[in-house]
């Protein structure tokens, strides 16, 4: 991987000398955003200079995201390609890239999934919890805070799986019902924010 990515390093810098457009590499998955005619420069000299890398791009396989108000410019810029075109919105990198409907829409398929996964590891947990909590903790947690990170304001899309974290399997684990003042306390969460006294808090807790 590090000799695949030096050896790209001349075509990206091509690119960048010939195009404003600014662009992000992962591997051999090569992505570019800016001004409609900026992008078709882009495209031209990747077209042009990328087999002498390498690095032979496929038109028919490549998407173009636009703005709804950009779509007829965009069409027209490229097509002379067989670029494929959407104003929705397309899965890029593991996140996603497009509409506001679109990403509550993929956002709301993935959540399904990762409640689904809860589920069934809530099942394992009752007999292997330990087992259960390294998968929990070191493996199944990061395929959504990816998302966190990457995609804005889903926490909404989020409250499925907190329902089933909280009320499946933080129970199946530990046989224990937790409340939602616990929740706050134990993911270090500043109680203050939840308009509960922490004095009143510690205290209801003690008892």
């Amino acid at each position: 991987m590090p000799i695949y990515a030096v050896s790209l390093q001349p075509l990206i810098t091509s690119l960048h000398l010939t195009s404003s457009t600014k662009q992000c590499w992962f591997a051999d998955d090569a992505s570019g955003a800016g001004m409609a005619t900026e992008l078709k420069k882009w495209w031209d000299t990747l077209i042009a200079d990328g087999p002498d890398y390498g690095y032979i791009p496929k038109d028919d396989k490549c998407w173009l995201i636009t703005k709804p108000e950009k779509e007829q410019i965009i069409r027209e810029t490229f097509k002379d390609t067989e670029i494929n075109i959407t104003k929705e919105g397309k899965k890029h990198l593991g996140a996603v890239v497009g509409s506001g409907p679109y990403m509550t829409e993929y956002g709301s398929e993935k959540v399904d999934g990762w409640v689904n996964e809860r589920i069934k590891l809530a099942e394992f947990a009752t007999t292997q919890p330990q087992a259960s909590y390294a998968v929990y903790m070191f493996g199944l947690k990061h395929r959504w805070t990816y998302y966190y990170r990457t995609l804005p304001d889903i926490q909404d899309l989020l409250q499925p799986l907190k329902d089933a974290i909280a009320n499946i399997f933080l129970p199946s684990l530990i046989e224990h019902n937790f409340s939602q003042l616990e929740r706050f306390i134990l993911a270090l969460s500043r109680i203050t924010q939840h308009n509960v006294h922490v004095e009143t808090s510690l205290t209801s807790i003690m008892q």
